[in-house]
């Protein structure tokens, strides 16, 4: 899950921007918008069409004048294997208004449809001033608060994982190499079960069990249960090394042996 935190000036222009149907990309469509681009989800302190939500939302930021920059943008994208819903949409950005404090303001959330990779955006404006005139909805350390925030989420709602910007990390961490947890996982399950295959065909039957898919090409890649994929290269099995493996897998007899060997070895030399 990746999240974005941004300040403005204008709900007019947000709010304009989060519900209008977007053109479409090439000369020939430009005059034909995106139709259903933009879904409502919700609305909290707030109701009424397009220039109600924009009149709603400005009259009340001006209770708090030296506030110059009241509206805040904060957007969450998901993957495409993401189990997404707009119940688990709900309880997520519930859990955002708790963490950034933003509870009892004016908000608006809208999800939209125009992304075919990805499960599409779910889109805030959301009021920084509250009923009461004050400001109660902190811009510091804003990235990496939604950093965190998308990795507790990702944890709690078994989402895609997303590594955080290394800018995140503690100056002692930031020069050693990233581990991605899921590609460790990835090369155990595929380790596991190269060990018991008897062909490329029975190699992909056990991994499907673990939800894996096996793609065979000029070499072999491996794609998990949430759309990652990766060249089994890049994990230590080859197309070459697997098919050694199997060869062996179907003449187990000849491992004994050498081992047996390995141990008559070390006897003499004592």
């Amino acid at each position: 899950m990746i999240g974005k935190f941004i300040l403005g000036t204008s709900f007019s222009g947000l709010v304009n921007y989060l519900i209008s149907d977007k053109k479409h990309k090439g000369n020939d469509l430009l005059s034909k918008p995106m139709a259903g681009r933009a879904e409502i989800l919700g609305y909290n302190n707030i109701y009424g069409d397009k220039d109600d939500l924009i009149r709603q939302f400005t009259e009340v930021s001006l209770l708090n004048r030296h506030q110059s920059k009241p509206v805040l943008h904060l957007s969450l994208s998901f993957a495409k294997s993401d189990p997404i819903t707009t119940d688990l949409i709900f309880k997520i950005v519930d859990e955002l208004a708790k963490d950034f404090n933003f509870v009892d303001n004016q908000y608006l959330i809208i999800r939209h449809h125009d992304t075919a990779e990805t499960h599409g955006h779910v889109h805030l404006c959301i009021n920084r001033v509250n009923l009461s005139g004050k400001t109660n909805v902190s811009d510091s350390h804003s990235y990496k608060r939604t950093s965190d925030f998308c990795r507790k989420m990702e944890t709690k709602y078994d989402l895609q994982a997303v590594m955080a910007p290394r800018r995140f990390l503690p100056k002692n961490q930031r020069l050693i190499p990233r581990k991605d947890n899921r590609k460790l996982k990835l090369k155990e399950l595929v380790k596991e079960a190269v060990a018991k295959a008897k062909s490329i065909e029975d190699l992909s039957l056990r991994l499907a069990d673990k939800g894996i898919k096996t793609i065979k090409g000029r070499g072999l890649s491996f794609v998990d249960n949430k759309s990652m994929k990766i060249k089994g290269s890049e994990i230590g099995y080859s197309l070459a090394k697997v098919e050694k493996q199997i060869k062996v897998n179907l003449n187990p007899e000849k491992r004994p042996i050498v081992h047996d060997l390995k141990q008559r070895i070390r006897k003499i030399s004592r």
